[in-house]
Parts: C-alpha cells; structure tokens; sequence
C-alpha cells in the first residue's frame, strides 16, 4: 500500500492500520486498547511503547494461543500475488520456494521465524 498515492493511498494506510489495530487488540495487546495515531502526512502522533508481555504477544505466531487469532498481518499485507524476490538463504529458511508468492505470505513467515526466536 506504500506505492499507492493520494487519497486511494491514505485509504490503504487507514485500512491496514485498523486491520493491524484489531489484530493487536484482539490478543489482548495493551489490555485491548491499543492504538496508533497518526498525523495528517501519516507519520506518528506519538512513540509507541509496549511491556514486554505486550511485545511477547506480538511477535507469538497465532497457533501458540489456546484461543484462535487471525495472523497478525492478516488484512495488513496484500494476498496478491507477486514475483518471490527472497535471496536462496531466506528463501529456505523461511520455507518458500514457489517463485511467486504474496506479501502476506512472506511476511507471516518471516515474521513466524522471527517469533520463533522468543518462544
């Protein structure tokens, strides 16, 4: 959504900062009362700071609740698909060898590698 200009841009932005909210906000992040506010250009209103349980909570993949959450990226990332651009190392580390893929796709496992560092 980055490359989108204009008000279908600010749309975008709007949109995946509420899907990303939600997502946070439905693990409980900041006792569910996350928020990001931004100003008019879209940069941020004030820092954001998280405990580190809160900072836990995100990183944790979804499968490591008792209770069912939508992946973290889920209605943030684009599901269109694109040409895989990962280097062979990533690539095999994150376990996505199809040359196309999506964004959310290789975010959610860069990002499941990245939590499964924490655990």
């Amino acid at each position: 959504t980055s490359q989108i200009k204009g008000e279908e841009g600010i749309h975008c932005r709007n949109t995946s900062i509420a899907h990303l909210k939600a997502n946070l906000n439905s693990r409980g992040v900041k006792s569910g009362q996350f928020t990001i506010d931004l100003e008019p250009n879209g940069s941020l209103r004030y820092p954001i700071s998280l405990n580190k349980t809160d900072a836990l909570v995100i990183v944790c993949p979804a499968e490591f609740f008792e209770v069912s959450y939508a992946p973290i990226l889920h209605g943030v990332s684009s599901t269109q698909p694109i040409t895989n651009i990962l280097s062979a190392k990533l690539k095999q580390a994150a376990e996505i060898n199809a040359n196309t893929t999506s964004e959310f796709e290789m975010e959610t496992q860069l990002y499941y590698h990245i939590g499964m560092m924490y655990l």
